[in-house]
């Protein structure tokens, strides 16, 4: 009896805790927030709130980490996919936003919801989508400057050694 109020009491405490670091991060208290979290174990719930106390700090590869360790518990979370995405986006992170924006548009033809929640999560995926797609042609762009570099960096060379070469026998 006394094990299940203690699980209780401890129950409502990380409620508690949760609720207020919800608040604080609304209110941009982050310091406050990072305070009524600490120490809490990892939940869904906790990974949830360090993913979006992140992102609001401008801290998006922490954001990324705590959204991915929040999906862990529940793969399906529209949130935390949302967050996951948004930050691997943010951070200019093509193979991870692009699982991420999959797994977020599954997720949502999956879940349940009204008739405008679903337009707008149809509306954040359709926008990922496009971000995706141009973030990769914008590494594949700059792969492909690469590319042209070194060819041409590799052609100076032989050329320069060419010219030595010519000199050395003239």
């Amino acid at each position: 009896m006394i094990a299940v109020l203690l699980a209780l009491a401890q129950t409502t405490a990380e409620a508690q805790s949760l609720d207020q670091a919800w608040q604080a991060l609304r209110e941009g208290r982050y310091a406050t927030a990072v305070a009524a979290l600490d120490g809490l174990p990892s939940t869904v719930a906790t990974e949830w709130v360090w993913a979006e106390l992140y992102y609001a700090a401008g801290e998006h590869r922490l954001a990324l980490e705590h959204a991915e360790a929040g999906l862990a518990f529940e793969p399906q979370h529209l949130d935390l996919l949302h967050r996951a995405a948004s930050s691997a986006l943010w951070i200019g992170d093509e193979s991870r936003a692009g699982p991420f924006t999959s797994q977020l548009s599954q997720a949502v033809a999956r879940a349940s919801l009204t008739p405008e929640h679903r337009a707008g999560w149809e509306a954040a995926v359709t926008d990922f989508e496009q971000r995706v797609t141009h973030l990769t042609q914008r590494h594949d762009a700059r792969d492909a400057g690469v590319l042209r570099a070194r060819a041409l960096a590799v052609a100076g060379l032989l050329g320069a050694l060419a010219a030595m070469l010519w000199l050395a026998w003239k």
